[in-house]
């Protein structure tokens, strides 16, 4: 038997835990701009469907004060819910 995870929450590994944005209304009908990753487009566990990839006007872009990427940024991704929040289901 193996070695039981300790029990932890990410903020103890992270330095910032942020959630995106996208624009109230949406992001339906906008072609270009900056990507904006959802869960949405995450086809399986590490697959990004870049066919169903969603956009952001540049401005708002600018606008956001979080959920930028930087360099050597870690993604998680969940549906539903509150942002921050979060209950693990297993089977």
């Amino acid at each position: 038997m193996g070695v039981a995870w300790p029990e932890a929450t990410l903020g103890d590994f992270l330095s910032t835990l942020e959630a995106g944005n996208r624009p109230r209304g949406g992001v339906t009908g906008i072609r270009s701009g900056v990507p904006s990753i959802g869960a949405e487009s995450i086809t399986t566990a590490g697959e990004y469907d870049f066919e169903e990839t969603k956009y952001i006007l540049i401005d708002f872009y600018d606008a956001v004060k979080r959920g930028g990427l930087e360099d050597r940024d870690v993604l998680l991704y969940k549906e539903g819910g509150n942002p921050g929040e979060s209950e693990p289901h297993t089977l």
